[in-house]
């Protein structure tokens, strides 16, 4: 709630990172095309702003149970929760 109505610019971040979860960007690299594609930050982000931004939110999202990660050896993917379900079908 405290994000959701104080701190814009990190619900959007995770709105953004929901979304991309939803529609199957469920590791690092596909999630970052995601983000770009998106067209979050304008066409001149570099590829290490967008891992480096959504590494950090990531974290965040996973400190506050929306997003588990996943991992199989190196590799790692992430999950919505379904707090993280509830929390993104909330503000629609």
């Amino acid at each position: 709630k405290h994000i959701t109505e104080q701190v814009p610019a990190e619900k959007q971040a995770f709105v953004l990172i929901a979304e991309g979860l939803r529609q199957g960007a469920c590791d690092p690299k596909s999630l970052d095309l995601f983000i770009k594609n998106k067209g979050a930050g304008g066409s001149d982000i570099t590829p290490e702003f967008i891992a480096t931004q959504r590494s950090g939110a990531l974290s965040r999202m996973a400190d506050v149970g929306l997003v588990q990660r996943i991992r199989d050896g190196k590799k790692v993917n992430y999950q919505l929760t379904s707090s993280g379900e509830y929390w993104h079908g909330s503000l629609k």
